[in-house]
């Protein structure tokens, strides 16, 4: 073996084709014989020099076994670079990774692999964890903010191209064999504090807005589509939105399943709202324009409604029917109390009891009474403070009031109906607007 030496460098041995190059042609005393050009020498520099070669050692190493290392003599893979990288073309990670994609897709990155082998309980195809150092200041002047990824699909200033769609982070999970899954889960976000105090906390977050001169011809905050599109299978119970319990092993001083602030802001149809159709079911009390329902239905001002308004209950004898009781209905807001009374001497008076005198009108009071007997009675007086009956012989009889409640005493009970306006609500939209994974080329690799 011939070594050559560059004092202080040491570069590799050459095979024996090259020693026999070398002793019967030219002999590089301060370089390197260029094998593909006998009989030119080429030089060699111990720091990164143009033209020049470089030697193994710091910046760059080939282990025994093949490992090469940039910035590092103990490359811990096949490829271990301590620094910065930098790829300006497309990057393949994976043993099932193509590079530039599909043949009708251009994959910038693809990082695709083949998992034959699981490893306990999780198996993830890709993992990113972004640590910093708890010593770290986030408040103060700087106020740091921390992402852990950002993921952007732009379109640049001053382009007037059409495109035909632009998606952020899509998310799929595609069980395509014919074994059971237990949980599939497209794309999820948690959100998770152990120790530390966080003002505010979000497991997702999405935002759409427009911004300066654009215009949109239909926002959706967040659109959800679900369901089942093949000929054959069935879907056991279908949840367009579930949300499950909370942990609750502490204490949550206010907790609200589903908050909505103020939605009244469309210049058409405004609705916080907006059921197409279905059944709606709320177990526990619902408060209408009151934040606590003392009912199951408490309705904070005028409720209305074209049919009946009714109540139910169980038959006490037959349980397979039910009895069906419709309210009284008129033209006013109508208060009353009722019962029966005797007269003494020829007099009886009669309470006015307190709730009704205090949602009741001073005008419009009506009286009736009934003798229980044979008598005539008739009423003498009149008023939320008393009423004062006369017969001609004492006899008990039933009396029955009736007031206006106060402060709607100028109900309308005929008027014309609201005037006709445009609806702001759209039809409805054409079925999947997100493209199947197929579509996207992602089903099939």
């Amino acid at each position: 073996m011939l070594t050559i030496r560059l004092a202080p460098l040491v570069l590799l041995a050459l095979p024996a084709a090259a020693q026999g190059i070398l002793s019967a042609q030219t002999v590089c005393a301060a370089g390197v014989l260029d094998q593909a050009l006998p009989g030119d020498c080429i030089g060699a520099a111990s720091i990164p020099t143009p033209g020049l070669l470089l030697p193994i050692g710091p910046y760059f190493w080939v282990g025994p076994t093949g490992d090469v290392g940039l910035g590092t003599q103990n490359p811990g893979a096949r490829l271990d670079v301590v620094g910065d990288a930098q790829v300006d073309g497309r990057l393949a990670l994976g043993n099932a990774a193509v590079l530039g994609g599909a043949t009708s897709w251009d994959f910038m990155a693809d990082l695709s692999y083949f998992v034959d082998e699981f490893v306990p309980y999780f198996s993830i195809g890709l993992f990113s964890r972004i640590t910093y150092d708890p010593q770290h200041d986030l408040t103060g002047a700087d106020e740091t903010w921390l992402w852990s990824h950002m993921f952007t699909a732009r379109i640049e200033d001053g382009n007037d191209r059409d495109v035909q769609a632009l998606y952020g982070p899509t998310g799929y999970a595609l069980p395509r064999g014919t074994g059971t899954v237990n949980w599939v889960l497209g794309t999820g976000g948690v959100a998770e504090n152990d120790a530390g105090h966080v003002v505010d906390q979000t497991g997702g977050a999405f935002t759409s807005i427009g911004d300066n001169d654009s215009t949109i011809g239909e926002n959706y905050w967040l659109y959800a589509s679900g369901g089942h599109s093949g000929p054959n299978g069935a879907v056991g119970s279908d949840f367009g939105v579930y949300i499950e319990e909370p942990w609750h092993t502490s204490p949550l001083d206010n907790h609200y399943g589903l908050y909505l602030e103020d939605q009244d802001f469309g210049q058409q149809d405004s609705y916080a709202i907006y059921s197409e159709g279905g059944t709606s079911y709320l177990a526990g009390d619902l408060g209408v324009g009151t934040p606590l329902p003392a009912a199951a239905l408490d309705v904070a001002g005028d409720f209305v409604a074209s049919g009946t308004k009714s109540f139910r209950q169980d038959h006490p004898l037959d349980p397979t029917r039910e009895i069906w009781f419709v309210c009284l209905e008129g033209n006013e807001a109508g208060t009353y109390f009722r019962g029966t009374g005797r007269l003494a001497a020829g007099r009886a008076e009669l309470p006015v009891p307190d709730e009704f005198a205090l949602v009741t009108a001073e005008g419009g009071l009506t009286v009736q009474v009934t003798a229980l007997g044979d008598a005539r009675v008739w009423v003498e007086h009149k008023g939320l403070d008393r009423i004062v009956v006369r017969g001609s012989a004492d006899v008990e009889f039933d009396y029955f009031v009736n007031g206006v409640r106060a402060g709607y005493a100028g109900f309308q009970s005929m008027r014309a109906k609201p005037e006709a306006r445009a609806t702001g609500r759209p039809a409805l939209r054409e079925r999947r607007p997100m493209p199947s994974p197929d579509e996207l080329g992602a089903g099939g690799r």
